[in-house]
């Protein structure tokens, strides 16, 4: 599982299994880093940037923190100058832009970004936000990876006590109250009137990045699992692969070359429907130590729809299909 909450859930249920694993979904470091010397930006300025990457849909309480800097900006004491700075996109960016210019908060809409100039805009920020709306069923998501690389202090509503564990853990940032805007101005005031405590928590953002959010650490366990059983073929079930371009970029690719590597015989089982494009423009274009395999699914255009849950369906019953028709088990 990509957390110990996930991990757990699937345990209460699945009697089969006597283990469980909890692995994050980690990035790759080599790749965020090398994004972070390339598209650094420079500043020479009176600002103090807060920085968001990910998506705008309903998940994100964007509004949280547009409402945090505006309360903060309107104290009394507030002397410092905040830019909002945030890279991609969805359903609700229009609304986040027009609620901004209302409450008169500088917020810097940069759009999508490829993933290495997106790590270089991230890296050139003061502060890093996780605001998740209330009730939500994330836990180890993506972003918190790309922030702990960042080694940039976290200002956290996200309600995953897995996550707020971590942060507490490393003192790596500051956990608010989700949906509390009054809590995150608070948050904020803190960091920016304490310039050593900010570094103190970035560098302790790193040190968790390290630890457990970097591909080439933590993916050993799984690979070691997977090396250390049956006849050294591995298959792995990816839905959403990444680019097929050569690169092992995504993390099943990165997972399936990192096994490869060790002797193993690696195929990835994958979707000719891009999640991310919502086209059927999935094809391996570069060269693999693995194998790469694309079933057939219908595909949707929106997330959250019935049409979605039948596309998967499917393409599972076509990976059931695909799997009775080989010869030895994996």
């Amino acid at each position: 599982g990509v957390s110990q909450t996930y991990v757990n859930r699937a345990l209460s249920v699945n009697k089969k299994n006597i283990n469980g694993v909890s692995v994050y979904l980690g990035n790759n470091a080599e790749l965020f880093d090398s994004g972070r010397k390339k598209y650094f930006i420079p500043r020479n300025d009176d600002e103090i940037w807060i920085g968001y990457v990910g998506s705008m849909g309903d998940s994100y309480d964007i509004g949280c923190i547009i409402d945090a800097i505006d309360i903060y900006q309107r104290r009394e004491d507030s002397k410092v100058n905040i830019r909002f700075v945030l890279c991609g996109s969805g359903e609700k960016r229009k609304v986040w832009e027009i609620y901004a210019k209302e409450k008169h908060v500088n917020a810097d809409f940069r759009g999508e970004k490829p993933y290495t100039e997106m790590a270089g805009i991230l890296c050139s920020c003061d502060i890093v936000v996780n605001p998740i709306v209330k009730g939500s069923a994330a836990s180890i998501i993506n972003k918190v990876g790309d922030y702990a690389l960042s080694g940039l202090p976290v200002i956290n509503t996200q309600e995953s006590s897995e996550y707020r564990e971590l942060v507490d853990r490393f003192e790596c940032g500051i956990n608010c109250e989700c949906e509390n805007p009054e809590s995150v101005a608070d948050a904020i005031e803190k960091l920016l009137n304490n310039k050593p405590l900010r570094l103190k928590m970035g560098a302790n953002q790193r040190k968790m990045g390290e630890k457990y959010f970097n591909r080439k650490n933590t993916y050993q366990v799984l690979a070691d699992i997977a090396d250390n059983k049956g006849n050294g073929k591995i298959i792995i079930i990816a839905n959403f692969p990444g680019s097929l371009n050569g690169k092992a970029n995504g993390r099943f690719t990165y997972l399936a070359e990192m096994l490869a590597e060790r002797g193993c015989e690696v195929e990835v089982i994958t979707s000719t429907f891009n999640h991310g494009h919502k086209k059927h423009d999935n094809k391996v274009t570069g060269n693999y130590k693995s194998k790469i395999t694309l079933l057939p699914e219908p595909g949707y255009k929106k997330n959250i729809s019935l049409k979605r849950l039948y596309s998967h369906y499917v393409w599972g019953r076509n990976v059931r299909k695909y799997l009775d028709s080989l010869g030895e088990k994996p």
